[in-house]
């Protein structure tokens, strides 16, 4: 059974609470190209979802705090999970923040125990690494606010790594009138609920076909 599921009835939410198993989703949203300090629906390579059964507040807690964490992230085919997260436990945080609409997230920590120096660091079967920014001090290295941080994939392989995707990853508001933004700006009511519907139905069949790959019985 897939474990994560998006409904477009979720509107610009993005974060659903169940109250029968305490269950919190967090949808992250990836995109390409030159930082502009949004994610546009139009533009969106990657998408993923945190799950933990803790209520969420705002603040930083480490991924090792959350219980029954999972994570999934999808680049098309190239997949990522919570069991492919190599930085070290206890350095690898995530920043829970508050808006009108609900709740949102970025990967945080200092970047100093990771293989690429990312606040939360994955290295998949395939050989794919998924960096994400890291914390200098009290602000972000690579231009990010909290909000729409910075991200990049590498294709560790054969000798020498090779970067394969970069750009930003935001999660929960959207604003804009052109098909919605993820990050930072306006209130769910800004977006047109047909556009934030395809874009969460994108999501959800992406999601779909990652959970039935990973739970896919061996040959």
């Amino acid at each position: 059974m897939v474990r994560h599921v998006f409904s477009a009835a979720l509107g610009a939410v993005l974060l659903a609470a169940s109250p029968a198993a305490a269950l919190t989703q967090i949808a992250l949203f990836y995109d390409a190209g030159v930082p502009d300090g949004a994610v546009p629906a139009g533009e969106v390579v990657g998408v993923g979802t945190i799950s933990f059964t803790s209520t969420p507040s705002a603040g930083v807690v480490a991924l090792g705090d959350l219980t029954d964490l999972e994570i999934d992230i999808a680049f098309d085919t190239i997949l990522f999970d919570e069991t492919d997260i190599v930085t070290p436990d206890g350095t690898g945080f995530l920043s829970i923040y508050e808006t009108p609409e609900g709740f949102g997230a970025v990967f945080t920590g200092d970047g100093e125990t990771s293989p690429r120096s990312g606040s939360v660091e994955f290295l998949n079967a395939a050989g794919f690494i998924l960096s994400h920014e890291p914390l200098d001090g009290d602000v972000f290295c690579c231009g990010g606010d909290g909000v729409v941080n910075n991200y990049f994939v590498i294709a560790d392989f054969p000798t020498e790594p090779v970067n394969f995707l970069a750009g930003e990853y935001a999660s929960l508001t959207f604003a804009g009138s052109d098909g919605g933004e993820a990050g930072r700006g306006g209130g769910a009511a800004e977006v047109p609920l047909p556009a934030a519907g395809a874009l969460l139905g994108g999501a959800a069949l992406a999601l779909a076909g990652l959970g039935r790959r990973r739970r896919a019985p061996s040959a």
